[in-house]
């Protein structure tokens, strides 16, 4: 009688006992259908200089500079803090792949002001402006 009613008891727990449903850890694009414009962007020597060149982020991961052809773009996460990372590949304005600490309501601030973008493939650095 015990090996039976611990066999069924046995059943029923391993049957009520489900696995939680996985949901990947989305963020809303922030930046998906906006246009900015690069107005300013100091180098490490203190030049400072003027593109005004027209950055459209197209979707989820493709910006265009000036209506030219897509290149990729990432909005990441940064844990335990209200800013994201913006990294922008082969942003021929910057000469390179750059990436930088922008606040979640960026969209909202309508600018980016002297905020640091670093070469994600090297150690230059960039202090960069930009507005919507």
């Amino acid at each position: 009688m015990k090996p039976t009613l611990l066999l069924i008891l046995s059943i029923l727990l391993l049957f009520s006992c489900q696995k939680d449903k996985e949901y990947p850890v989305t963020e809303p694009n922030i930046l998906k259908n906006t246009t900015w414009v690069i107005t300013r962007y100091d180098t490490e020597n203190n030049t400072s200089v003027f593109p005004n060149d027209t950055l459209r982020f197209l979707n989820e991961d493709e910006y265009t500079i000036n209506n030219s052809t897509s290149r990729l773009y990432s909005m990441g996460i940064v844990m335990n803090s209200n800013d994201k990372t913006l990294t922008l590949y082969d942003c021929t304005t910057f000469g390179g792949t750059y990436t930088g600490r922008v606040l979640s309501t960026v969209v909202e601030d309508g600018e980016i002001n002297n905020t640091e973008f670093t070469e994600l493939y090297g150690s230059d650095s960039l202090r960069v402006w930009m507005e919507m």
